[in-house]
């Protein structure tokens, strides 16, 4: 081309030039070829390159690397440099092992090689995360597992809707059916958190067997009206031997259960005795065997004591810090009762102890944490069921939060429904969940779900909350009905009747005239039609069946040999988890130095110690004789249950003639209170003893050594003595919150 435009060009300047003679340029005809053309450049070689797709390759994560420019048909061999860092596939996965730097390389074709380098991090993980159950019954109960990052920390937790799903701790309680946020939030850090979301389904209730409705409807069926009511009552009367009483309210009344108090226990073998009449005199008269039940809930309320266990009682219990520790206790309890003819425990106490200044419940609850009285709740009642003695739950739905004693009073709690099933109903629903077969009313009136009638009575309370709500399908029982909350308020005859009509399938009385009264208002109301017969064969078809269960038609009778019967692998269990609860809530102490001139102040004690009488009667003087037979010569004991305010300076005065002072005091009054608060000025050396109830640390001031043994009776004086002597460490915790 540039050869064929010179020509045209130089053709076309001939043409416009017409001297041909002209020789300043020559005319170039037909030029010579190149003989050494320059040759055709090769190929430029093709730049591949590694791909990598994210350089923050960590060790969480798989990476697939390519080649920029790769060819169709180019063959790949990937090469790392150290595979105790990273691994590269044939298909060019890199696999990252622990953090590093590694050089990657990649040969293609056999022929080009390329090189990468990179930094391979450890994976970063969240702060914390939460691995939890999901789905949830209500009544379940499910520890969260916490998985941290690169550091552990303190969390606090939370529910968005704590009467559904309550956390503690990282405990989720399961309560009734919705969806809750479970949230566990770094301390001092709102930031740093985790969270999961659990569904709570509702629990369904136990259904019984085909064979079981069969046994119960077959003797329901042949019932009178009168058979029918008999057996929703329970009765007693002071004594070891049938009464003229008993007899006739069995004959003519249809009379089908009885209730042993303290009088009806003198020993084992009375209590036995009764026990065998009872049944006898159920079968001939009725053809129903009877619950025999009692009030054995262990500590302070224990009705069977000689030949029976005083074991240490529930908040006592709860302080060992193992629930499992109260499963062996109602094993033991489960066996004695059973041992004795005695198949009904109307135990365990669910009830959460929040209020300090609770006149009735305090320490015979568990705890104030609604978590600890399920668990050990749970415990207690599967002890006695592997016994073959039937549980019950009380005081639903809660008598921890009132200072009023039903006994003497209508307690009335004004918590929202909400409120209620945080705390109050949370052991229950529990207990419901692990197989509860009774529970027993309260007679306080909750007002957020009844204004007018206390739980006892309230057909809210018992068939719409208890049943409905809850799935409960055991027995319900009443609290005692002679309680001047009920009788005060509501009379003996209707009383009955609208504790039938609420939902109650056994109603309580600790007399055979209340029984008797009971009976006949019921009857009465039957009458009138407030009562219908379908009612009645409800209630007597659940109690059928659990005597069924519990195999009282063929096996209702004390046990072979009961006569002889010992429980003294139960003392020996009972002292050593007395030692597991014993407290040091507050300073250093390890015994008493027996070297030192001591003094022990004491109040007296609720229980019979030995044989110790009168102002003798106490920890004091059980422990300063035991001392003494240890090898502590110069030790004294003062009473103190009896001291006024004009006392303290003198005791005082006293105190300051010794080396080392104890002052052990069961629930402190005004002028003990002001006694110890005195003192501490002058002594801030003394160790303060808590015989009873914790909640005493409260009104002092500036106690530097202060113990806790939940109770003042005689296994837990026994305990705290040992202790005083050094013999053990206090490994106890306190099951309650105290305000110092």
């Amino acid at each position: 081309m540039i050869i064929l435009t010179l020509f045209l060009f130089i053709g076309c300047k001939e043409e416009n030039n017409p001297n041909p003679n002209d020789k300043d340029e020559d005319p170039i005809v037909n030029p010579e070829p190149d003989p050494d053309p320059e040759p055709e450049p090769d190929p430029e070689p093709v730049n591949y390159e590694i791909i990598v797709p994210d350089t923050n390759i960590t060790t969480d994560v798989t990476t697939t690397l390519g080649i920029d420019n790769l060819q169709e048909g180019d063959t790949v061999i990937w090469i790392c440099s150290d595979e105790s860092i990273a691994v590269v596939g044939e298909d060019g996965v890199l696999t990252p092992k622990k953090g590093g730097n590694v050089t990657i390389t990649a040969i293609i074709n056999n022929d080009v090689t390329i090189t990468k380098e990179l930094e391979i991090r450890e994976a970063k993980y969240p702060p914390i995360m939460l691995e939890g159950k999901k789905n949830m019954v209500a009544g379940e109960i499910y520890t969260v597992k916490k998985i941290y990052g690169e550091e552990e920390f303190d969390v606090e937790w939370s529910s968005s809707d704590s009467s559904i799903a309550l956390v503690k701790d990282g405990v989720v309680f399961a309560l009734r059916k919705g969806d809750a946020t479970i949230k566990a939030t770094k301390k001092d850090d709102s930031r740093i958190y985790a969270s999961y979301r659990v569904h709570v389904k509702e629990y369904v209730g136990e259904s019984y067997s085909e064979e079981e409705i069969a046994f119960a409807k077959a003797i329901v069926d042949n019932m009178s009206v009168d058979e029918l009511i008999g057996q929703m009552f329970i009765g007693s009367y002071a004594g070891t031997s049938l009464s003229n009483d008993t007899i006739n309210a069995v004959k003519n009344y249809k009379l089908g259960n009885f209730i042993f108090m303290g009088n009806n226990t003198p020993s084992g073998v009375e209590a036995a005795g009764l026990a065998a009449s009872l049944q006898n005199l159920f079968m001939t008269e009725l053809g129903v065997p009877g619950f025999i039940s009692i009030d054995q809930e262990t500590g302070r309320i224990t009705r069977l004591t000689n030949g029976g266990t005083r074991f240490l009682g529930n908040m006592a219990s709860a302080a060992t810090g193992d629930p499992h520790d109260r499963y062996l206790i109602g094993e033991a309890v489960g066996e004695e009762l059973k041992t004795y003819g005695i198949n009904f425990d109307l135990a365990p106490v669910l009830d959460v102890n929040n209020n300090p200044n609770n006149p009735v419940i305090n320490n015979r609850s568990f705890s104030d944490s609604q978590l600890l009285v399920a668990l050990y709740g749970e415990e207690m009642l599967k002890g006695l069921m592997n016994e073959g003695v039937m549980a019950c739950a009380k005081h639903f739905p809660g008598h921890g939060d009132t200072a009023t004693d039903s006994h003497y009073g209508l307690p009335i709690i004004n918590k929202s429904i909400n409120s209620l099933y945080q705390v109050e109903l949370a052991p229950f629903i529990h207990a419901i969940y692990s197989g509860i077969d009774a529970i027993m009313t309260t007679h306080i009136l909750f007002t957020d779900i009844d204004s007018e009638y206390p739980a006892t009575l309230s057909k809210k309370i018992l068939t719409d909350l208890l049943r409905g709500e809850m799935g409960f399908t055991g027995l319900i029982v009443t609290d005692g009905m002679e309680m001047q909350a009920i009788t005060k308020n509501y009379g003996d005859k209707q009383a009955a009747a609208l504790a039938v009509i609420a939902g109650a399938d056994m109603i309580c009385y600790t007399t055979i005239s209340g029984a008797i009264k009971g009976i006949t208002g019921v009857k009465e109301a039957y009458e009138r039609g407030e009562i219908i017969r379908d009612r009645l064969e409800e209630s007597v078809m659940r109690i059928i069946i659990k005597k069924h269960k519990y195999d009282l038609f063929d096996n209702n009778l004390p046990k072979e040999g009961y006569e002889t019967y010992s429980t003294k692998a139960h003392e020996e269990l009972n002292l050593e988890l007395a030692k597991k609860a014993v407290t040091l809530y507050k300073g250093d102490f390890n015994g008493l130095d027996k070297s030192k001139k001591t003094i022990i102040f004491s109040s007296k004690c609720s229980y019979q110690l030995k044989n110790y009488t009168g102002t003798n009667n106490s920890f004091g003087k059980y422990a300063l004789d035991y001392l003494k037979s240890k090898g502590m010569k110069d030790i004294d004991f003062e009473y103190i249950s009896s001291m006024t305010s004009g006392d303290i300076e003198g005791l005082i005065t006293k105190a300051k003639g010794y080396e080392q002072i104890v002052v052990a005091i069961s629930d402190a009054n005004a002028a003990q209170i002001k006694f110890v608060n005195d003192l501490v000025k002058e002594r801030p050396d003394i160790i303060v003893i808590a015989l009873n109830l914790p909640y005493d640390i409260n009104s002092y001031n500036n106690v530097n050594t202060y113990i806790c043994v939940y109770e003042n009776t005689p296994i837990m004086v026994e305990a705290l003595t040992y202790y005083l002597n050094g013999e053990y460490v206090a490994t106890g915790t306190s099951p309650i919150r105290l305000a110092k």
